[in-house]
């Protein structure tokens, strides 16, 4: 399939998409009983976003613009994460557009989604099942992609060491407030913390703050807007445990009614827990992002802050196409075969 044709198809396909066709919520449901966190609500939004971010002809037409379309077909190994509904669908996503093959090994927490949307991808046109294939093993390939934890990220380097490879490990996201935040700011941040439950790389895990900070305001906001998450069990689970943790051990902590804060220098928090720390002033603070850029995924910040490609309020769920994990450009390492 030529790049046009195959664009033209998925922009067809994102326009004319039906969330109430059978296929799509019988592929929801199941996918909720395989991983009881994947709820409708965020099977939904993942959709939603993949369907008006990712595959809108205009938008992937002017994403595509500035690389070079392979002559060299090539077979690439794709290892998928599972921890959000599709999370590992825009890499499938770049090498279908660079012209190669996808050999995919899905996460076995996030494959009936990933399965769904790519039979339907089949039925938009004869060649698309060329495109890619579902794979117990991936030996013998050109290149790899892997997306894992620090230690399956060291097994990947070793294992792949003698192919082109992407291989992406461990990242957290993280706030900068300033104190003055207005309700509605702090209400979307609230969607970088509790969307997905936390899970993913792009979800806030920590704040930074400025010494004095009243932690009451955010709170209050969050408990209004987001106590429903605690209703879900495994939440809930997390929510108890650590609270008990936290207590047994005496460590000083902050009680919201669905999150639970404490103050620590990693940017990894538990689930149900958001971390936090001081910065006595803007330029502490960002000396601080910038020794650990290599941990960080977004930096969620108002205008005032100075630094380059902060991400508003809100906004870490909604990544768009050239918005590439870990700041690695996938499509221009795709794109080595061209010319």
């Amino acid at each position: 399939m030529r790049r046009s044709d195959i664009i033209q198809s998925l922009g067809h396909f994102a326009k004319n998409f039906d969330f109430q066709s059978p296929e799509y919520i019988q592929a929801k449901t199941l996918a909720g009983h395989r991983n009881s966190w994947f709820i409708p609500e965020h099977v939904d939004l993942a959709m939603q976003h993949i369907l008006s971010s990712f595959l809108d002809a205009d938008k992937l037409n002017a994403f595509v613009e500035k690389y070079t379309e392979s002559d060299s077909r090539k077979s690439i190994g794709l290892v998928l994460s599972g921890n959000l509904p599709l999370v590992g669908f825009h890499d499938v996503l770049c090498v279908i557009l660079s012209g190669h093959k996808a050999f995919i090994k899905p996460s076995s927490k996030d494959d009936v989604m990933l399965t769904f949307l790519l039979e339907e991808f089949n039925k938009l046109h004869p060649d698309f099942n060329q495109a890619w294939e579902f794979a117990e093993r991936l030996n013998d390939l050109d290149a790899y992609i892997a997306t894992g934890s620090d230690n399956t990220a060291r097994y990947f380097k070793a294992y792949f060491s003698s192919f082109p490879n992407i291989i992406r490990q461990n990242r957290n996201s993280v706030a900068v407030l300033n104190g003055n935040e207005t309700q509605q700011q702090l209400v979307d941040l609230g969607k970088d913390v509790f969307t997905y439950f936390g899970l993913g790389c792009r979800n806030v895990s920590k704040l930074l703050v400025p010494q004095g900070y009243d932690f009451q305001f955010l709170l209050d906001c969050w408990q209004e807007n987001y106590a429903h998450y605690v209703m879900h069990s495994s939440y809930k689970n997390n929510y108890d445990y650590n609270y008990t943790i936290y207590l047994m051990n005496k460590m000083p902590f902050l009680m919201g009614g669905s999150i639970l804060l404490l103050e620590n220098p990693s940017y990894a928090s538990r689930i149900a827990c958001l971390h936090y720390g001081y910065y006595d002033n803007p330029q502490e603070a960002i000396k601080e992002l910038q020794r650990d850029k290599e941990k960080l995924q977004c930096v969620v910040a108002g205008p005032e802050l100075d630094w380059t490609d902060k991400v508003n309020f809100g906004e870490t769920q909604s990544p768009q196409l050239d918005q590439f994990a870990d700041d690695i450009d996938t499509m221009k390492f795709l794109s080595q075969w061209s010319g």
